[in-house]
């Protein structure tokens, strides 16, 4: 991502409302509502939805670059919305120190990347996590 040399005036997002699936299940109508303008509707397919949120995931990561990994939170500190998970899977990376990690969302999947070296590791601890969290209904201490 480019730093903006141009000048730019963009309307600030307010927020993201009426999510609308078309008629042939093909697309999703959604309103962008933004400060000093009126309300923007747009259509997006289905299938673009993963690009979508790579591109956002993609901004975030050039914004807060050096963020530390997350560390293990109670429900009362944690600020996010959560997506509901339909399945989880692996596949191979594009190199082979990569591994992918497949999250199926509804009808489409997210790839995430993840250092091949590290992957037993994150299984374990995630194992480890999701065994306490499902036995005690609570975080780990």
């Amino acid at each position: 991502m480019k730093t903006n040399t141009n000048i730019r005036n963009p309307h600030r997002l307010i927020t993201l409302t009426n999510p609308t699936i078309s008629h042939d299940g093909k697309h999703v109508a959604i309103e962008i509502h933004a400060e000093n303008t009126d309300p923007l509707d747009i259509e997006i397919p289905l299938t673009e939805i993963s690009t979508v949120v790579e591109f956002l995931v993609g901004i975030s990561r050039y914004v807060q670059q050096d963020t530390p990994p997350p560390s293990t939170k109670t429900p009362e500190n944690l600020d996010v919305s959560p997506i509901q998970v339909n399945g989880l899977g692996f596949a191979v990376g594009q190199t082979p120190d990569e591994i992918l990690l497949i999250v199926r969302l509804c009808g489409f999947d997210l790839a995430f990347a993840l250092d091949s070296s590290k992957v037993a590791q994150f299984g374990t601890d995630f194992a480890r996590t999701a065994l306490a969290l499902s036995a005690n209904n609570q975080m780990p201490q």
